[in-house]
């Protein structure tokens, strides 16, 4: 069997010699039989590609083929210009949609992604910022100044919050409006769409707090003050601007008054304005003698009255006038003791008068200067306190039935002017307390009843007197004859007068006669 390898054989008019190894390309003879010929090929040695048959083949070297630089960055790779001798000449290009190459390198691809995603952040009034161009799904939303960002939200739009009193440069920021005059700057509400909220507020101890402005502060000491509300008083600051200090005072709860600069007051009160009427009610005088206690008032008895007990309430006194003691216009004085008599007063009552209904009367029937030692004391007749006994017909004094018959009438004549008249009950005066009023008008009512009582009682003694005269008339007619005649018969009916006691009666019935004419 023949062959025939045209890439062996040289010279032969069909073979391929050196063509193909003159151009550094390998010689290849796919058919050796000898009836085919110049079918050989030459093949470009690598990296150069390219074949051809019964020639010099045309090589190309393309370096994208042959390199993974590009491909192994994610990138595209062109090589224009294939020729062999061009090398190192390929080029990297980025996938859209970055763009971006490079020759004979990897390219630096870059991609804004905020150009796809701005939409999410403008909605929400924010900006779209992809700090990394050459990295995928870092892009953000931003708080557009001078918002600043506070938090995250789940779509990947910011919280952003504005404080008017942190930024600085904005037109409706406090910037330096509080701090200038050392006031605290506060907003209170931080969303961006409220503006023009925030507050200026004085430092302490001064008060006060203004929007938008620098407010006017109120320094008032007292509200830092607890010595005043310590002593259970009021604390009263009168200038209250902050460049006044230390002015403060104390002042007393009603109804105390009094007022203390910088510490409390001593408080005091006469609760006397407030229970004098109590007092007055009763007869009494109020005193409050400690106004700054509370509680210690009292009821005083009014002099010549003394004080002898306190009443239920603990407040009210109860008084006695004792009239036998005493110096008063209805006491006895030393009425009883000039006479070496005992004076007493079963009534201590205030309001009751018995003792001068208890005492004498003194009389001086001659008021000559040259005539002393004349005057007389006469009891006055008892009612309220009668300790006599009915005995006889007759009630009347001793003092009066040993009177001589000439002094009878002018002594009782006195006694019934001073039991009418000086008993008789007199208009008050204007100017008098309710008290005195009452206690004179209980007198006034009293002084009438006791008239009427000695008028009725000195009626039935005579009564009583006429009738038992009415018994001895013959005796009487005797009496009377015999003293006309001046007879020796004048002792025995004398005598008899005396032996059936018509004597002191008839002093008594004469005296009575004249005493009723004066109390009609």
């Amino acid at each position: 069997l023949c062959e025939l390898d045209e890439c062996v054989i040289m010279a032969c008019p069909t073979c391929a010699n050196t063509t193909c190894s003159d151009a550094s390309q390998t010689c290849a003879d796919p058919n050796k039989d000898p009836d085919s010929t110049s079918d050989w090929t030459c093949t470009c040695v690598a990296p150069a590609v390219g074949s051809a048959t019964a020639k010099v083949a045309e090589c190309v070297c393309d370096e994208c083929l042959t390199s993974t630089t590009c491909v192994d960055a994610n990138q595209a790779c062109f090589d224009t210009d294939k020729s062999c001798p061009s090398k190192n000449d390929f080029t990297c290009e980025c996938k859209p949609p970055s763009k971006d190459t490079a020759i004979g390198a990897v390219a630096l691809c870059t991609h804004d992604e905020c150009i796809d995603h701005a939409a999410t952040c403008t909605s929400a009034g924010q900006t779209c910022e992809d700090p990394n161009l050459t990295k995928d799904g870092d892009w953000v939303c931003k708080c557009i100044p001078p918002t600043v960002q506070v938090g995250i939200n789940a779509n990947k739009t910011v919280i952003c919050e504005l404080d008017e009193c942190a930024i600085m440069g904005c037109p409706t920021c406090a910037n330096t409006t509080c701090s200038a005059v050392s006031q605290t700057c506060e907003d209170v509400n931080k969303d961006p769409d409220s503006t023009s909220d925030w507050t200026c507020t004085c430092p302490p101890p001064g008060v006060g707090t203004a929007t938008a402005k620098v407010a006017e502060c109120v320094c008032n000491e007292c509200l830092s003050n607890t010595i005043c509300s310590s002593a259970n008083q009021t604390c009263h600051d009168p200038d209250m601007a902050c460049t006044s200090s230390n002015d403060w005072s104390c002042e007393c709860k009603p109804p105390s008054f009094d007022t203390a600069l910088g510490k409390p007051a001593i408080c005091t009160f006469d609760e006397c304005k407030d229970h004098g009427a109590t007092c007055d009610a009763i007869g009494q005088v109020c005193s409050d003698t400690d106004q700054v206690s509370v509680g210690d008032w009292k009821c005083e008895c009014i002099p010549p009255q003394v004080q002898i007990g306190v009443g239920a309430d603990g407040h009210t006194a109860i008084c006695e006038l004792d009239e036998c003691v005493a110096t008063c216009p209805t006491c006895a004085s030393t009425t009883c003791s000039d006479a070496s008599q005992t004076c007493e007063d079963v009534n201590k009552d205030p309001d009751s008068v018995t003792c001068s209904d208890a005492s004498q009367t003194c009389d001086d029937p001659n008021k000559d200067p040259d005539s002393t030692s004349d005057w007389t004391c006469t009891c006055v007749i008892q009612t309220r306190t009668q300790t006599a006994l009915l005995t006889g017909p007759v009630l009347v004094s001793h003092q009066l039935l040993v009177q001589p018959p000439q002094r009878l009438l002018s002594v009782f004549v006195m006694s019934v002017s001073q039991l009418i008249f000086a008993r008789m009950p007199t208009r008050p005066a204007t100017t008098q307390t309710p008290a005195a009023i009452r206690r004179t008008t209980l007198s006034a009512s009293a002084s009438l009843h006791h008239l009427t009582e000695r008028l009725l009682l000195l009626l039935f003694v005579l009564l009583m007197n006429v009738l038992t005269v009415l018994q001895h008339v013959p005796l009487l007619v005797r009496f009377v004859m015999t003293r006309t005649s001046k007879t020796a018969e004048t002792g025995n009916a004398t005598a008899s007068l005396h032996k059936h006691k018509l004597v002191p009666l008839f002093q008594c019935n004469l005296l009575f006669v004249n005493l009723m004419s004066v109390s009609l």
